[in-house]
Order: C-alpha cells, then structure tokens, then sequence
C-alpha cells in the first residue's frame, strides 16, 4: 500500500468525520472502499425494540439480482457474517479459502461477485447494533495492513452513523426519565408487584401507578413490564 494510497483513504475518514446527512456518509464510505480495492459494502442496522420483532434495515450497493434473493429467501437468517456480528464485535475477514460453512450460501454469493470480505459490528447505542460488510470478487487473503485500514474504517463509519443517524431511527433518543420513574422500573424488573414497591419505597400505589403511567407513556409501550424492559435495553436505568 503506497503513503498516497494511504493519505487519500484517510483523507475520506477525516471528511467523513464532517457530513452532515445520511446520503453523504455513504458516498464517503463508497469512495473508501474504493481504495481499498474493494466493490461492494452492505450496512445492516438491528433495533432491538420490540423484543418479538426487532427491526432490520440494510442498505448496500450488492448487485441487484443477489439483493432480491438474499430478501426473497431470507438469508440474513442464514448469514454467517450476520450470526457473528450478533455475537461479538471482532472483526470477520473470509476468503474463499475459509468457508467451511454454510457452503450453499457462499456458492451462492460467490456467482454474484462476493468472494472475499470484511466485516465488523458494533454496538451503536444501547438497543441498536449495526454492521459494516465490504465484499470483492477477488479470492485474495487479505493482508495485515489492509485489516488495520479497515478496523479504521469501521470505527469512524460506525461512530459517525451512530451520532448521525440512529436517533432518527429509534423512538427513545429523546426520553428522560425522572429519577422516581427509575427507581420504581428498577422494582418492576426485579418482579415487584405495585403494592410491593409503594411498600419499599413508602409512599401510596397511586404514587407509583402515577409514575409508572408515566414512564409508560414517555417510553411509548403499553404496560410496565414491557416499559422496563425497554428501559434496561436502552440504558435508561
């Protein structure tokens, strides 16, 4: 890897750094990959609220014809890339060397251009994870340097699209909760009933049914189990 080569992909980190919308900081992590000599990018964005039904959202450059199928037959069940983000946030480099799994998958991918890759998740804002992938149809390991180019990449892409965009997409970026709202979440977690916390805490039920009708309200869920949970999924305890 040339210092040009190098100054130039660091200048594009640094820019990126500067956007002030969505569409930006995607031409800039197109114009990053580029050089480093990849062809394709995927980011998947997990919202984990509600429990039952989390939301996915993706937005990628793959070639048509792999998008509709990976869609059509619900890969991203199947992806290992995607089952690794969701368990750790070490990056996945892979090769058509290293597939041992999921071979079908792969065989599939690789028709469509997607030989070798990259990828990385992390942890945006409590109760959102996003993952970047970068793919190319060459087969080549990939070296030392450019892995650390990309733990560069994804960090500032990932820090940027967290403060930039994730509040957007999530309905609890602008909820406070008092500090009677915590303290009596906190009891519902741990299985008190409201009799029970007016109890520990010595004031009346209505007192606690008023800040929990509350904290439901501000957390826009229906009852205090599911307030809670939201609470603790978004760090708001």
């Amino acid at each position: 890897m040339t210092p040009v080569f190098s100054t130039s992909f660091f200048q594009t980190l640094q820019e990126m750094t500067h956007v002030s919308t969505e569409s930006e900081l995607f031409k800039h992590l197109k114009s990053a990959i580029h050089y480093l000599e990849f062809d394709y990018y995927a980011y998947g964005l997990c919202i984990a609220s509600p429990v039952t039904r989390p939301t996915f959202t993706l937005r990628n450059n793959y070639p048509e014809q792999w998008q509709h199928r990976y869609e059509k037959n619900q890969y991203i069940h199947i992806d290992p890339t995607v089952a690794h983000g969701l368990q750790s946030t070490r990056p996945l480099a892979w090769s058509g060397q290293k597939k041992r799994s999921k071979k079908a998958f792969w065989q599939e991918a690789e028709a469509y251009g997607l030989k070798s890759g990259w990828a990385q998740s992390a942890l945006l804002k409590p109760g959102a994870t996003g993952m970047l992938t970068v793919a190319t149809n060459d087969q080549s390991p990939l070296s030392q340097a450019k892995q650390l180019h990309l733990l560069s990449l994804s960090n500032t892409f990932q820090s940027v699209y967290g403060e930039l965009v994730v509040p957007h997409k999530t309905t609890t970026h602008d909820v406070k909760l008092t500090k009677r709202e915590k303290e009596i979440l906190k009891w519902c977690a741990d299985g008190k009933t409201s009799d029970e916390i007016a109890m520990i805490l010595n004031v009346t039920k209505s007192t606690v049914s008023f800040h929990l009708a509350n904290a439901v309200n501000k957390l826009g869920v229906c009852n205090k189990t599911a307030a809670a949970v939201k609470a603790i999924q978004y760090n708001l305890l």
